[in-house]
């Protein structure tokens, strides 16, 4: 390519074209100093957008995972597997988001190599972290409810520890072809650099659609297929299950089987919108990176980049989304929440008391 370069020289290229290497050049050096996809404006909303996404995702998270783990009371096992899907939306909010921020506002790749490889694969991991824990979560409640003999609790915890590391081994796995695909190249015309951009290269367009499909079912289609498949069989089996029709046992008996399927009812209309705002979130993006593989052509760059950073904002919802659906909606830790608020609110009433009745004081002793 260099000595291509060096032979191609201003003559030759103003006898092949109408303008002199000398205006490409400076053409391009414009285009450099724009380095821009978008205008100000539209800068402006997708920044405000992610600021919101990320700020409301780590507070959200975070405040999950301390009620969880601070409290015996929802400290069980399988809230255990809500603080790794709260680790795993905290992931995308911390490298996800502001990396494909910076990669959508600028045309140049600013953080080398190295970063290139590491940052795309900690995103895929984290993913696909968000995806398998979600349906063990849909997993475990389906058989909370539908099995009727309970699991002793230390062969749960070993359980729910063994699925955790399963989801991370099996993320990280899937991700990996990303390091060995992921390079920094050069974008430019002929010897002259314009910008660098961080790009995936495999072997052949073949391997490329493979890994795109395994991704595609791994993200989307098991998670959203394991969500449904839940739901529909715990609605079958809640409907029954019919405790009036238990007249011989005593009333005692029959309110708590009342109180059971009225919360079995509860927790499979949450496991209906899980799914539903699953399905939402990650569908769009998951579409588009499969139709930018597959018809790299069907829409302009610019057009691309907008349509990709829209998909990826209402991905990235699920990172808010996930700790109201299994934070807030659960009983049990909505308690925990409303008095760890109560808690807090006493005791900011009760420090401006202090401070009202020192500054009285104070003023009493000045008189």
């Amino acid at each position: 390519m260099k000595e291509g370069s060096d032979l191609f020289n201003t003559s030759e290229a103003h006898s092949i074209f109408n303008f002199s290497l000398n205006q490409a050049k400076t053409i391009l050096e414009e285009h450099v100093v724009q380095g821009r996809f978008f205008g100000r404006s539209v800068e402006i909303t997708f920044v405000s957008c992610y600021t919101l996404l990320i700020t409301a995702g780590i507070c959200l998270n975070l405040l999950i995972s301390y009620v969880i783990i601070s409290n015996k009371a929802v400290c069980a096992s399988q809230n255990m597997l809500v603080v790794n899907l709260n680790i795993s939306d905290l992931a995308l909010c911390l490298f996800c988001m502001p990396f494909t921020l910076v990669e959508l506002i600028f045309r140049d790749w600013p953080l080398g190599d190295v970063l290139c490889r590491i940052i795309p694969f900690s995103q895929a991991s984290t993913i696909f972290v968000s995806a398998g824990t979600i349906s063990v979560i849909a997993i475990d409640r389906h058989q909370a409810i539908i099995n009727l003999i309970p699991i002793r609790r230390q062969f749960r915890k070993r359980r729910f520890i063994g699925y955790t590391f399963a989801i991370w081994m099996v993320s990280v796995l899937l991700s990996l072809p990303i390091c060995f695909t992921k390079r920094v190249e050069d974008v430019g015309f002929l010897s002259y650099v314009i910008y660098k951009k961080c790009i995936e290269v495999w072997p052949s367009n073949s391997s490329k659609l493979v890994y795109l499909i395994v991704t595609f079912v791994a993200q989307l289609v098991i998670p959203t297929t394991v969500l449904v498949v839940t739901h529909f069989r715990v609605k079958a089996h809640l409907s029954t299950v019919n405790p009036r029709k238990s007249g011989h046992e005593n009333d005692q008996h029959s309110e708590r089987t009342q109180r059971e399927v009225r919360r079995n009812l509860r927790a499979n209309k949450v496991l209906q919108n899980v799914c539903l705002v699953f399905t939402i979130s990650w569908l769009p993006w998951n579409l588009i990176n499969l139709l930018a593989d597959v018809y790299p052509n069907v829409m302009t760059p610019k057009d691309l980049y907008m349509t990709f950073a829209i998909c990826h904002i209402i991905a990235m919802t699920s990172a808010t989304s996930n700790p109201i659906l299994y934070g807030w909606l659960n009983t049990n830790i909505r308690r925990e929440l409303v008095r760890l608020v109560q808690r807090f609110s006493c005791s900011s009433i009760a420090n401006n008391v202090n401070r009202q009745n020192v500054s009285q004081h104070s003023n009493n002793v000045l008189e």
